[in-house]
């Protein structure tokens, strides 16, 4: 067990920390996200876009979406986020004011032609 840190720095030193502004900046990061990546989504409003992030992270180094700050990046009107794939993670986004006729915001598959979570 006392090399085990040893064994994910290789993993590590390629996984890299991509800001995106915008749904346009966040769907082609997430077109070439690798094991340990974290995308960072900025903080604000992101009305009516439809996140789909997929991947195949590791256990020992998951794919992470994020906010660049916890509350602060809200999605509102007909935002949703699909998430399909292994080893994902989603952390600090705020769900507000959702448009009343979705009926889920948040769906375990990377699209509607898809029923599990595999890419």
């Amino acid at each position: 067990m006392r090399f085990l840190p040893f064994l994910l720095l290789p993993v590590l030193a390629f996984a890299k920390e991509t800001p995106v502004a915008d749904a346009a900046a966040l769907e082609a990061a997430v077109k070439s996200v690798q094991p340990g990546d974290v995308l960072v989504m900025a903080e604000g409003e992101w009305r009516d876009v439809e996140i789909v992030l997929t991947g195949q992270g590791t256990a020992q180094a998951p794919i992470t979406l994020r906010a660049a700050v916890p509350g602060k990046t809200i999605l509102t009107g007909k935002s949703i986020l699909r998430i399909g794939g292994e080893h994902l993670a989603v952390a600090g986004l705020h769900f507000k004011n959702p448009d009343p006729a979705l009926s889920d915001l948040i769906q375990f598959r990377k699209d509607s032609n898809s029923n599990s979570l595999s890419r």
